[in-house]
């Protein structure tokens, strides 16, 4: 009986976001017209080429050599939600900044305004703002070291960190009943209504009177199609956001006429602040709009991942139960939600779900591997997370009301994040829960609370024979592990999953683990749970007899 070890294909950039959507798959290549091994790899290739290879995957992001399945940790003190008790009506997370260079998360809340400052130590309602809705359009402008909110129609807030309330901002020169929101650009505060906007003074980002010598100023914009939605900013101007295209808005350094307005080709219209990645300083926005997902910049557009446009304009919704072991689809009659967020420059991250307000699982691009993951958790908003700063550049004076009681919860580490003024690589990835809970992503390879699934597959040996799994091999998973799971999925005729079979674990060493059991099928899945790294998975089959 002839043996064949493999080693399984960890590294494929390509990732099918509906299980039922990968074909059958094959080890030994054969006759198959769309097989090519010389473009296994190669940047931008993504043709089914028949290689078994991961096909659905959960709290699992890619690393250089394989996969790692991460966790979640607590990005606020544990009673931070104590003065917010059973509140559900946390939306979005914004990260605000004074003139002192104290820094806060704020929460519209449809006006309740939440504000969570860490001389406080939890989520505070601010001053409540009337006649605010969850729909009304809430965006911020930082100029000048100090984050202004604007509410579309009603007004300019800043929060004061004296008082704990947010303070009326008066923008002189603006009816703010039309004004729909502001944006900031190299020094400029923005604001736009349906029809035109207007920049702020350059001495003053809250006087918008024109003036020559000021620089305030305003234009209406003749290329844009349909009334202004949003307007939101990018490195060298902002951009237009319109019903039907964009418009990009580039600093030309004249203070007579700093912005330069032409329609960005190939652009289409946007239908929230939520499918625009605009948080980032990239030179781009990530957008999803009537064109699919697009990359704009202030002079043009690319269309990008098709695999991920369709899948989020293709109504199927997937997903896995681990408690069962069983997947569930569900066909849409409308698209799922949808909401774009950049993460540390590297990570794209989209995020979807199929019951308004709340996200349940996201798509995440890594820029640099040029790789897909995917991660479960239910949330509100992906955002870059800044640890709200109660040091920096704060005084001891303005540390006088603060009491040792107010800090007891507060760990060694988030004291360490506030007293940075820098985000720390990777552990920034934040996503608001409903309930003003913030869990960040853990990316360690030592920690034990990370719980991720992945399914590869589907491998059969050669086209009619069938397979038998005999000894799987895995590096890299350490023997203090006790959350690893492994399944054997065989199929009978190709398509439809068996029973999962969990082999009998032969080995273990301080970093490997093998696996045997002689399993007689058409082809197999491979289904891993729990903690892991993977960066070396070897089968050993043998074939299996012609199939029927």
């Amino acid at each position: 009986m002839a043996y064949f070890t493999f080693r399984v294909n960890l590294s494929n950039p390509l990732f099918p976001f509906v299980t039922e959507l990968w074909g059958r798959s094959i080890v030994i290549a054969q006759y198959d017209q769309n097989f090519d091994r010389t473009t296994l790899n190669a940047p931008g290739v993504i043709v089914d080429k028949g290689v078994p290879q991961a096909y659905y995957m959960h709290n699992v992001l890619p690393t250089l050599q394989g996969y790692q399945s991460i966790g979640y940790v607590d990005g606020l003190p544990p009673d931070a939600c104590s003065t917010t008790p059973n509140n559900t009506d946390f939306d979005q997370a914004f990260n605000l900044q004074d003139p002192n260079g104290n820094k806060f998360l704020f929460v519209p809340a449809a006006g309740k305004n939440y504000v969570f400052d860490a001389s406080v130590g939890t989520w505070q309602a601010s001053t409540f703002v009337p006649g605010v809705a969850a729909t009304t359009l809430v965006t911020t402008a930082f100029v000048q070291g100090q984050t202004y909110i604007y509410y579309a129609g009603i007004g300019a807030f800043t929060y004061n960190s004296t008082t704990k309330a947010m303070d009326s901002v008066t923008l002189t020169g603006l009816d703010t009943s039309k004004v729909l929101g502001i944006c900031s650009a190299n020094g400029y505060m923005v604001a736009f209504s349906t029809v035109n906007v207007a920049w702020s003074s350059l001495l003053d980002p809250t006087d918008f009177t024109p003036d020559l010598t000021t620089g305030a100023g305003g234009a209406s914009i003749n290329d844009a199609k349909g009334n202004i939605k949003f307007c939101l900013p990018l490195s060298g101007g902002f951009v237009v956001y319109c019903d039907l295209n964009a418009v990009g808005a580039r600093y030309s350094g004249n203070i007579n006429f700093p912005f330069v307005f032409k329609e960005v080709p190939g652009s289409a219209g946007a239908r929230s602040t939520l499918d625009v990645s605009y948080h980032s300083n990239l030179a781009n926005h990530y957008v999803w709009d009537g064109n699919g997902l697009q990359s704009l910049t202030l002079q043009n557009t690319t269309q990008i991942y098709p695999e991920a446009a369709d899948f989020l304009s293709g109504e199927v919704f997937e997903d896995f139960d681990e408690d069962t072991n069983s997947f569930t689809t569900q066909y849409l009659k409308v698209p799922p939600n949808v909401m774009l967020n950049v993460i540390s420059a590297r990570f794209l991250v989209i995020s979807y779900g199929i019951a308004a307000p709340d996200f349940t699982h996201a798509i995440v691009y890594d820029l640099l591997l040029n790789r897909w993951g995917k991660l479960k958790i239910t949330h509100r908003h992906c955002f870059q997370f800044t640890f709200p700063n109660l040091f920096g550049a704060t005084t001891y004076g303005q540390l006088i009301n603060t009491t040792y009681q107010q800090l007891s919860n507060t760990t060694y580490f988030q004291l360490g994040q506030a007293i940075s003024t820098v985000d720390e690589f990777k552990h920034s990835f934040g996503f608001l829960q409903e309930d003003g809970d913030v869990q960040l992503v853990d990316f360690s390879y030592s920690e034990l609370n990370s719980n991720g699934v992945i399914l590869t597959g589907k491998y059969q040996l050669q086209r009619a024979q069938r397979i038998e799994h005999q000894v799987t091999e895995f590096d890299t998973i350490r023997d203090d592990v006790n959350k690893f799971e492994y399944y054997i999925i065989p199929t009978q005729d190709g398509k439809t999953m068996g029973k999962l079979t969990p082999p009998f674990l032969y080995k273990v060493s301080p970093r490997s683990r093998t696996y045997k059991q002689m399993i007689n099928c058409y082809s197999f899945s491979c289904l891993m749970k729990g903690q892991f790294h993977l960066v070396n998975m070897n089968l050993t089959v043998t074939q299996g007899g012609y199939s029927e």
